[in-house]
């Protein structure tokens, strides 16, 4: 696996930059405690993750497999039970695909939704059921405390994944931009509602996360240069 050759010399400095800010916010905002030296572990992967994803680097699938996993722990752990199932399913339908597809790699052709109506139906039925199911689970089983932009987020990152894994669509990243907008601002209330260092460190990780999505419009891989 070539897990860090052939990328745009943006996501060298991207994760570079990003991975010392992360490393350091977490060690001068939290207590060194499972679950803060877990958030590091699983921010620096889940950083790393979407920065291949960015370069259609089939490595993604395995590194976001394990950042999934320690997410899972500390958004439980913070009630945020919508972003514990989201990383489930994103094993399921971002991850697992990704690794299991051996042709997945920068050579592989970006296709766009524009002029197929068919797929764009597809992702807008996808979009509702996922959201009304998530938001059922959220509200009538989890009890959770901020149930509009968890489950918001979390149906964004499944639509995302598909779109990307499944599509290979340009149009994912405008999915994963306001999923990962939406997404910082949910950690932002829980940093709020709970003055959580850990919660701080996720709201930091996903707005390294958009800048990053950004960089796929520019970097030539998914959109003509």
């Amino acid at each position: 696996m070539n897990t860090f050759k052939n990328w745009s010399k943006s996501s060298y400095y991207i994760y570079g930059i990003g991975a010392i800010i992360l490393t350091i916010l977490s060690l001068t905002t939290s207590a060194i405690t499972v679950c803060s030296v877990l958030s590091l572990i699983g921010a620096l992967f889940g950083f790393l993750s979407v920065v291949l994803i960015v370069n259609k680097n089939r490595s993604a699938g395995y590194v976001g497999m394990v950042s999934a996993i320690i997410y899972m722990f500390v958004s439980w752990s913070l009630g945020n039970y919508s972003d514990t199932l989201l990383n489930i399913l994103f094993i399921a339908f971002l991850n697992l695909p990704l690794i299991l597809n051996k042709k997945y790699s920068d050579k592989v052709e970006s296709t766009s939704i524009r002029g197929n109506k068919d797929l764009k139906e597809i992702l807008v039925l996808l979009f509702i059921a996922i959201y009304l199911s998530l938001f059922t689970i959220e509200v009538l089983i989890f009890n959770a405390p901020r149930p509009i932009f968890s489950v918001l987020a979390a149906t964004l990152g499944i639509v995302a994944s598909i779109a990307t894994s499944f599509f290979v669509l340009k149009e994912s990243f405008v999915i994963w931009g306001a999923q990962n907008i939406f997404q910082t601002v949910l950690w932002g209330i829980t940093l709020y509602q709970t003055g959580s260092g850990v919660a701080l460190l996720m709201m930091a990780t996903y707005t390294m996360y958009t800048i990053n999505a950004s960089t796929a419009f520019f970097n030539g891989k998914w959109f003509d240069k």
